[in-house]
């Protein structure tokens, strides 16, 4: 896998009312450090304008996303576990907490590929569950 790369997140979020597909196709950075994937990319936020840092760590037991900027927060995801963060906007902060069902890693030379399904809760009500798929492939020169 080269440095430069094409970072896709594809995702689902269904809640009582509704089922929302999202996606971001974005240019970002990879590296492999301690048998770690890491990408790297910014986004805007729309509310403030501001950019976003955004690191994503990938293990085949784990995804740890952190933003920092116009949104400050970290989420983990860990099959069968919870962990709570708090998510910093704008708006205030507030109490996040994932409850994973399932982290599925497929890594080849051309392609990483993590899949994770979850429960969110804000503070403390369920608000959504979700299936995120992060998929990072070369960039083509």
């Amino acid at each position: 896998m080269n440095e430069e790369v094409i970072i896709s997140i594809k995702g689902l979020r269904v809640t009582e009312d509704t089922d929302e597909d999202v996606e971001v196709i974005t240019p970002g950075k990879y590296y492999l450090k301690n048998g770690k994937h890491y990408l790297l990319y910014d986004e805007i936020d729309e509310e403030s304008g501001k950019t976003i840092k955004n690191m994503i760590k990938i293990t085949s037991e784990y995804v740890e996303v952190t933003k920092r900027g116009g949104i400050s927060s970290k989420l983990c995801f860990q099959e069968e576990k919870s962990y709570q963060s708090i998510y910093s906007t704008m708006f205030g902060e507030f109490l996040m907490e994932t409850k994973t069902d399932a982290v599925m890693l497929d890594e080849s030379d051309e392609v990483i590929e993590a899949t994770v399904k979850y429960e969110l809760f804000i503070n403390g009500s369920s608000v959504s569950t979700n299936n995120i798929v992060i998929k990072v492939e070369n960039k083509v020169k």
